[in-house]
């Protein structure tokens, strides 16, 4: 099994624990940063070899994140942004820690315009989404 499989077999495993799903296939950065505006761009880390993945909530998140509210001290002004980003770096963070890989990674979300991505490419790109143009009169 290679690095990447066996990381994407643990963030898989321990996201669904908390109602997170790794979407389509992962893609390489280099691929979404040539079809997107320099806006939109997201960081690949100088190495031309960083992958993408698509992160999304299941509707089995609802315990897990009121299980995380209950133990909070101040709940969040997003308390469900914080969950997921929370649990999305925990979660990597572990995968790349147990393969003894020494890498960096950020996570890009759609609520943080700091550290946005374009979602529709992304899900393009990784198979889970399909942009139909208008049909065009013959």
């Amino acid at each position: 099994m290679s690095v990447v499989d066996s990381i994407l077999e643990i963030v898989g495993a321990e996201l669904s624990n908390s109602g997170l799903d790794i979407l389509g296939l992962p893609i390489p950065v280099s691929r979404y940063n040539s079809i997107v505006s320099e806006q939109w761009q997201i960081d690949d880390f100088g190495s031309g070899r960083s992958l993408c993945i698509c992160i999304a909530s299941t509707k089995s998140i609802w315990s897990p994140f009121l299980d995380y509210i209950r133990n909070m001290g101040d709940i969040p002004q997003n308390p469900l942004d914080t969950f997921v980003g929370d649990k999305i770096n925990l979660v990597i963070a572990h995968a790349i820690q147990a393969v003894g890989l020494k890498c960096q990674f950020k996570v890009y979300t759609d609520w943080n315009h700091e550290d946005a991505c374009h979602l529709q490419t992304v899900g393009e790109l990784t198979s889970i989404a399909l942009y139909y143009p208008p049909p065009t009169s013959s």
